[in-house]
């Protein structure tokens, strides 16, 4: 299977699986998104999701974290429900909290994706999970076989 080809497989899986993207990048080190994580952590913009300043110089090369790494896969899932609350006069609830958590919404859809993914010969290291928030910084890095091929 050629490099094109699994980037085109992985893709259409993604959509099949209901993430509203995928894209395909090479792993590598962000240089020009760098000094923009490191100007966002600095201003606390991550608010109370202290992790985001640990293991900084992963988040920035994927290949610190999983050395042998050769593309990196990013996806998005939008779970913003269409429902609203049926009693008006309730206690307001959060939009992302309706329905089943949507961490595990997310961890079933990767852990089918890492399968299809490991039966194919493609990759895996048993769902491994790189949580780089850098995706609106890095989607010029990513590649594209065509739009008719984007989940």
């Amino acid at each position: 299977m050629t490099t094109s080809q699994a980037t085109l497989m992985i893709k259409n899986e993604a959509k099949r699986l209901g993430f509203d993207y995928c894209g395909v990048s090479k792993a590598g080190f962000l240089e020009e998104e760098a000094p923009r994580l490191e100007n966002w952590l600095r201003k606390e913009m991550q608010g109370e999701m202290n992790y985001m300043n640990n293991y900084f110089d992963m988040r920035l090369d994927p290949r610190l974290l999983v050395p042998d790494a050769k593309s990196v896969i990013s996806l998005l899932l939008n779970y913003y429900p269409a429902q609203v609350q049926a009693d008006a006069k309730a206690p307001k609830i959060s939009k992302y909290s309706y329905g089943k958590d949507y961490h595990f919404v997310i961890k079933e859809k990767l852990n089918d994706l890492d399968a299809i993914a490991a039966r194919d010969w493609l990759c895996s290291r048993e769902n491994t999970i790189i949580n780089l928030r850098l995706d609106r910084l890095s989607r010029n890095r990513t590649t594209n076989p065509g739009p008719e091929n984007d989940p």
